[in-house]
């Protein structure tokens, strides 16, 4: 149980969650853009493009991203 936990806590493989009007994305290497209108993020396996109105990242840390506004489209490349 407890090495469950441990690979759940210490878990390095990037996802991203989409709710309404928001999406999280974890194990973010960097913000490429950041723009009202679109927000870039590079990630170890894609650039994900956020596009929408009024974007803002409303939670920034080490390894956890969250984006708030009215969201559009998610692409990944």
């Amino acid at each position: 149980m407890f090495k469950d936990l441990k690979n759940i806590i210490y878990d390095k493989k990037f996802k991203v969650t989409i709710f309404k009007n928001k999406i999280k994305i974890n194990n973010y290497k960097e913000i490429l853009i950041f723009e009202e209108s679109q927000i870039l993020v590079n990630t170890e396996e894609y650039l994900v493009k956020v596009k929408g109105e009024n974007l803002t990242i409303i939670c920034l840390l080490e390894n956890e991203l969250l984006i708030e506004g009215k969201i559009k489209t998610v692409e990944f490349g």
